[in-house]
């Protein structure tokens, strides 16, 4: 019996009450190791060299955006204990993502093919997934610096010089005195000693938390639709799709990933 069967339904393997091996001795690594598609490391080396190239080269020197004195986009405090940190956002999709493979292949597929095909797909949905996080990275990181959109909290990073056309007027009444239009739009002077500080408020966009957390979220809505509906032992009928072809059935997973992504949002 072949080691991965890959053409037998859901019925079928209820119907004929297949026993495969779920024991830890029973694991085949080397049919583990085979089964994966190592060509996917033609695209991971090059984005983790791309990442970091792009992090300690072109970032060193972002393209300069002036900003105005008076911008309230940028006018943000700096927050230096947040309350959920930044790094949440991605952690939070690489834990559903696992949880949500662990169940399909440990729970919804269990005793429907051996552990070793268990684990090997594990294995691979994994890797596939972190390509997919790491090309994602490497466009984000690449174009930051071609980018340079300020950070809210960019003023606070500049510490800008104290303007000789500011007006008189306290901090209740901004605008209060006679300001023109030429006070309103002063470019600001950097004065913070830090430029590491100043330099990474320069590196707003693209939104790494962003783009990376949604690459992940978005590959765990399609491989939920693609192991549940369309994988060839997938456990719901196709009448779910009213028919048994091809279109309906990609109907009704374009359905299901909207309906996902709505959920994710």
């Amino acid at each position: 019996m072949a080691v991965f069967p890959s053409s037998r339904s859901h019925a079928d393997t209820q119907n004929q009450h297949l026993q495969y091996d779920w024991t830890l001795r029973g694991i085949r690594w080397g049919a583990l190791l085979r089964y994966q598609h190592w060509g996917g490391l033609l695209l991971f080396i090059p984005a983790a060299v791309i990442t970091g190239l792009s992090h300690f080269t072109f970032q060193d020197s972002p393209k300069v955006r002036q900003a105005l004195l008076y911008d309230a986009t940028i006018s943000y405090p700096i927050i230096p204990d947040e309350a959920i940190p930044n790094t949440l956002a991605v952690a939070f999709n690489w834990l559903t993502f696992v949880v949500a493979v662990l169940v399909v292949e440990l729970g919804v597929f269990w005793r429907q093919h051996s552990l070793t095909v268990a684990l090997a797909g594990i294995v691979h949905q994994v890797f596939c997934c972190a390509v997919n996080f790491f090309i994602v990275v490497a466009i984000a990181e690449a174009t930051k610096s071609f980018s340079g959109t300020l950070r809210p909290d960019f003023l606070a990073r500049c510490q800008p010089a104290h303007s000789d056309r500011t007006p008189t007027g306290g901090a209740a009444d901004p605008l209060g005195g006679s300001m023109g239009a030429m006070t309103l739009g002063e470019i600001a002077k950097c004065t913070n000693p830090n430029l590491d500080l100043v330099r990474q408020g320069r590196l707003s966009f693209p939104s790494g938390h962003a783009s990376n957390s949604m690459s992940v979220a978005w590959f765990t809505v399609l491989y939920l639709v693609w192991s549940l509906y369309l994988r060839s032992d997938a456990p719901y009928p196709r009448r779910l799709y009213w028919g048994a072809s091809f279109w309906a059935r990609l109907r009704g997973a374009v359905f299901h990933a909207l309906a996902y992504s709505f959920i994710l949002l």
